[in-house]
């Protein structure tokens, strides 16, 4: 058995050290692949760091016909993730809001939406 948590850093560090705009597709079909074992909950800040360092990264990815498929499939493994869930979806909406404008250009954010502080879109 593999190293997932080990390979995933590598990518970590590798796309940290080259200042890489995006992800080309072998950098994200290694990580969907590490993606693919059970994470192991003692993983669970390593994983967490992985996720905060690249999640810029696997959104724009989603933006990229050739690379959408596997970035979805890493998303949905790390909401998943149990130790990790809360964490994750711990997002502030008006940060999702430049991904939404470039997956669904149509759709107008109302800026009350983002300034209410009773709306659960709220910052």
């Amino acid at each position: 058995m593999w190293n997932s948590v080990g390979i995933a850093e590598s990518i970590e560090k590798f796309v940290q050290s080259s200042n890489l705009y995006n992800l080309n597709k072998e950098h994200v079909e290694i990580f969907a692949g590490c993606m693919v074992q059970p994470l192991n909950p003692e993983d669970r800040d390593i994983w967490f760091r992985i996720y905060e360092n690249l999640k810029s990264y696997v959104f724009i990815g989603l933006c990229d016909t050739e690379l959408c498929t596997l970035c979805g499939e890493i998303l949905k493994k790390f909401i998943t993730f149990e130790a990790l869930t809360d964490d994750v979806l711990a997002v502030k909406f008006p940060s999702l809001c430049p991904l939404v404008n470039v997956l669904f250009p149509n759709i107008v954010i109302s800026s009350h939406l983002l300034q209410n502080s009773d709306s659960p879109l709220s910052s």
